[in-house]
C-alpha cells in the first residue's frame, strides 16, 4: 500500500513547491513580514526539518527513471502523473455546467453580510455553507 502512495505523495508535493514558487516565496518557508514577532516561529519548519523534504520520489522523474530535462519532457512528464492519478484515484468528475445555488437565510450584522445558502452537486442532496461579506464587498443591502 505505501508503495502505491508515493506517486499520490509526489504529486502533492510538487504542488506544495510550485505554490510557493507561484507566489515568490523560497520553497517550505512561509513568509514572516505580516506576522506578529511572537507568532513568526510557528510559521516555518523547525531548523531540523527546513532542508529534509522526505524520501519522495522527485517529480522530475519519468516512471522509467529517466529525468524531465526539457519542457516537452515535463509535458509528457505531467501526462504521465495524470495518467497515474486517474489510475489509482479515477477520472475527475466532470464540472457541474450549471449549479444551482439557494440563498436560505441573508443576514446583515455589524460591518458584515452573512448569506446561510445551499447548492445542489450532482445527486438531490444539497451541500450548505455559509458565506460572510466583508465590508467593500457588500453592495446589496
Amino acid at each position: 500500500m505505501r508503495r502505491n502512495m508515493q506517486p499520490i505523495m509526489s504529486i502533492f508535493a510538487l504542488g506544495l513547491l510550485l505554490a510557493g514558487v507561484a507566489c515568490g516565496q523560497e520553497p517550505g518557508l512561509a513568509p514572516t513580514t505580516d506576522v506578529p514577532a511572537d507568532l513568526a516561529a510557528f510559521f516555518a519548519p523547525p531548523e531540523k526539518y527546513r532542508s529534509d523534504f522526505g524520501r519522495f520520489r522527485s517529480p522530475l522523474l519519468f516512471a522509467d527513471g529517466r529525468q524531465v530535462r526539457s519542457p516537452a519532457d515535463w509535458r509528457r512528464r505531467r501526462t504521465e502523473i495524470l495518467s497515474t492519478w486517474h489510475r489509482l484515484m479515477g477520472p475527475w468528475p466532470p464540472l457541474i455546467d450549471k449549479p444551482e445555488v439557494e440563498v436560505v437565510q441573508t443576514t446583515v450584522r455589524d460591518n458584515i453580510t452573512q448569506h446561510n445558502s445551499g447548492f445542489k452537486l450532482r445527486s438531490a442532496a444539497k451541500k450548505w455553507m455559509r458565506c460572510c461579506c466583508f465590508p467593500g464587498a457588500n453592495r446589496h443591502r
